[in-house]
C-alpha cells in the first residue's frame, strides 16, 4: 500500500503531485483471421441447435455408342444421398464486474472502456474456437508431409499441399500460416522468389500478408506454436473438441483450404450491461455466443504439420 513516506521529493525536498493518467496502455489481440464471405461460410443461419446439411448422390455418367443396339437406352440410377450434422454446441461468455464506486472514483478503465475489453475478448476467443473446430479430425485432411518448413522449401510444400486439393477436383483460394512460415515466405520473397506480398496497409492489418499461387495468404498467431487458443477459451466446461483443436494448433504450420465449404454458425445470446448484481452497486458487463462449424469438404482443406511438433499439456 502507499504511504506518504514513499511520495516522491524533488531535490529530496519538495513532494511533487501524483497523477492518473486517462490513456490505457493497449492491450495485445491477435488479428482477425476469420472474415464471413472470405475466409469461411456464414451462409448456414438457421435457426436451430442441430443443423443436418444434405449432399446429394453423384454416381457416373453412361457412355455409348449411339449407333449399337441400345445406344440411346438409358440406364437409371438412384445415387443415395449422406447426411452431415453440425452441433451448434461451442459457447462463449464474458462477463466483467465493473462496481459503481470504482467507475465513479478514477479517470481510466471506466464502463465504457471495460465494455470494449470485453467486446473484443469474446471477438479473439470466437477466432480461436474457429481455428479449433477446423483442426477436428472430420473438418480437414492431414498432409502426410510432415518436413519442417524453411525458406527454401516453403512454396513448394505449399505447392504440393495445394495440389492435393485440386487432385479432388476442387479448388482452393485461401491458405493460413503460421508466423513462422509467414517468416518465411518473407523470406522468400527478398531471394526473389513466387511471393507477392500484400501492400494494403489495411488488408495487412488485417492479417493478409500477400498472394501465393492463386491463393489469399493470411497469418495468425493462433496457428503454429505460438498458439494459445487454450489460454483464450478457458473453465472447466471447455468442450473437448476445443482442448483437441488446440492441440493440433500448435504442431500446424500451415493449411490451404477452400473457405466456400467451411460453414460456422453463430448466435449472439445478447450483450449487455446488467445492472443487477447482488452485492454490488455497480453493474456486470456480459456477452454470451453459441456457435458451430462444419468443413461440408474436408477434402478441399490440407493441414501441413511438422513431425517435432509441440504438445499441449
Amino acid at each position: 500500500m502507499f504511504s506518504v513516506e514513499n511520495a516522491m521529493r524533488y531535490n529530496n525536498k519538495d513532494t511533487v503531485d501524483a497523477e492518473f493518467s486517462a490513456i490505457l496502455a493497449e492491450i495485445n489481440y491477435t488479428n482477425d483471421f476469420w472474415i464471413p464471405g472470405e475466409t469461411y461460410n456464414d451462409e448456414m443461419d438457421e435457426k436451430a441447435g442441430q443443423v443436418f446439411v444434405r449432399k446429394l448422390g453423384k454416381g457416373s455418367v453412361k457412355g455409348t455408342d449411339a449407333t449399337a443396339a441400345d445406344g440411346l437406352h438409358f440406364d437409371t440410377d438412384q445415387n443415395g444421398d449422406t447426411l452431415m450434422v453440425m452441433n451448434k454446441i461451442y459457447t462463449l461468455s464474458k462477463s466483467e464486474l465493473v462496481p459503481a464506486a470504482i467507475d465513479v472514483a478514477r479517470k481510466s478503465g471506466k464502463l465504457a472502456q471495460k465494455k470494449e475489453v470485453v467486446v473484443r475478448s469474446h471477438g479473439e476467443a470466437w477466432q480461436a474456437q474457429n481455428f479449433a473446430l477446423l483442426f477436428k479430425d472430420e473438418n480437414h485432411t492431414k498432409d502426410a508431409d510432415t518436413d519442417e518448413i524453411t525458406p527454401e522449401n516453403v512454396v513448394d510444400k505449399i505447392l504440393a499441399a495445394q495440389q492435393q486439393v485440386l487432385e479432388s477436383d476442387c479448388e482452393v483460394t485461401v491458405c493460413g500460416v503460421s508466423p513462422h512460415v509467414r517468416s518465411c515466405l518473407l523470406s522468400n520473397y527478398a531471394r526473389g522468389k513466387g511471393f507477392l506480398p500484400e501492400t494494403n496497409e489495411e488488408a495487412k492489418r488485417k492479417g493478409v500478408l500477400g498472394d501465393l499461387l492463386g491463393m489469399k495468404v493470411k497469418w495468425s498467431n493462433f496457428i503454429g506454436k505460438a498458439s494459445n487458443i487454450s489460454g483464450k477459451i478457458t473453465g472447466d466446461g471447455v468442450h473437448k473438441d476445443i482442448t483437441d483443436g488446440a492441440k493440433v494448433a500448435k504442431n500446424v504450420d500451415f493449411f490451404v483450404y477452400d473457405p466456400k465449404t467451411y460453414y460456422i454458425d453463430t448466435v449472439f445470446e445478447g450483450q449487455r450491461e446488467n445492472p443487477y448484481i447482488q452485492g454490488y452497486f455497480g453493474c456486470s458487463v456480459d456477452i454470451q455466443s453459441v456457435s458451430g462449424a462444419l468443413n461440408t469438404n474436408p477434402e478441399r482443406c490440407v493441414v501441413h504439420t511438422h513431425a517435432t511438433a509441440e504438445v499441449v499439456a
